[in-house]
């Protein structure tokens, strides 16, 4: 950026808003351990307003923002600009950016499916290392990643991976007695803050419902961003009866049925994050939406398989 244009009056009262809104957020006081994690977004809050509040301090008072070292004589310099005059004019001041830009121009997040698949293959994306496996030692540990997104992640697409065979054996099952239908879908969302958690489990017998033993002295967490890519495998078989012998074949009714569901993935971060232990004490999270790890006899009925 090359030019910084701003109204004093408007950035007086921003600084005045902060400075109330901090002391409010400083009275805050509450000792209930079911609002400490209300308690956190509060003290992060403040620490980023006292983050920003002597750079408002700043802008206000700095002479950059006041005076001009005006060109030499025959020369034409911004204050003769026919844009400053016109801004000035509507109660914006304009001066040359006093800070340098420092490295390339932020990067956008608005890729389509395409964009990112091709990403991965070329190796611009590099996927976050995959969770310990136990490889099948009984009471070795492994380890699962769970992502709860803060914001509802975006969907940038999907693709249809279903194979010939499957949807051949789907077609010619249609109206049979024995049915059989598969679909693989592979589904690409961008995931803003999410926050990952890492889980350490012994490789030991567990209650499916409730999942398997962790250890929460070696829990981590951290926040970050980037792309999930998940391909979701749905399989559906049936055995129905006609209702009426010689009537119409397709009325009929499932006598037995069953549906299957399984999703493997991989997330790819904008920068390699690194992950640090829980903070101690009670906290209140919201639940994770999608869990993974490479360890398959140990994986319960909503987790996901870690795709290499």
């Amino acid at each position: 950026m090359a030019m910084l244009s701003f109204d004093r009056a408007r950035v007086d009262s921003l600084r005045l808003a902060l400075g109330a809104s901090l002391e409010e957020l400083h009275a805050i006081r509450c000792s209930n351990a079911a609002a400490a994690d209300v308690m956190r977004t509060l003290a992060g809050a403040r620490r980023t307003i006292e983050d920003w509040l002597p750079r408002v301090h700043d802008i206000l008072y700095s002479t950059a923002m006041t005076s001009c070292t005006r060109s030499a004589l025959g020369m034409p310099d911004l204050s003769q600009a026919a844009k400053y005059a016109v801004m000035y004019h509507h109660g914006r001041e304009v001066i040359t950016d006093p800070l340098a830009v420092q490295g390339p121009p932020a990067p956008t997040h608005d890729w389509s499916i395409e964009r990112v698949l091709a990403a991965i293959e070329s190796g611009a994306l590099q996927p976050m290392r995959a969770p310990l496996d136990a490889n099948g030692r009984a009471n070795a540990p492994y380890e699962s990643l769970a992502f709860a997104p803060s914001v509802q992640p975006v969907e940038l697409g999907r693709i249809d991976l279903t194979s010939d065979v499957a949807k051949f054996a789907a077609f010619w099952s249609e109206g049979l007695p024995a049915g059989y239908t598969r679909e693989d879908t592979l589904t690409v969302f961008r995931l803003e803050d999410v926050r990952t958690t890492k889980s350490v489990h012994p490789l030991t017998a567990f209650d499916r419902d409730g999942g398997p033993e962790t250890f929460e002295d070696m829990t981590s967490a951290m926040t970050t961003s980037g792309y999930l890519v998940i391909t979701q495998v749905t399989e559906e078989a049936e055995l129905t009866h006609e209702i009426s012998e010689g009537g119409d074949p397709t009325t009929d009714f499932a006598y037995a049925e069953q549906v299957s569901s399984a999703f493997s993935g991989t997330f790819y971060p904008d920068a390699e994050a690194v992950f640090e232990p829980l903070p101690t004490g009670p906290r209140v999270e919201s639940p994770a939406r999608w869990t993974f790890t490479t360890s398959a006899s140990p994986m319960t009925d909503d987790w996901g398989t870690w795709r290499e």
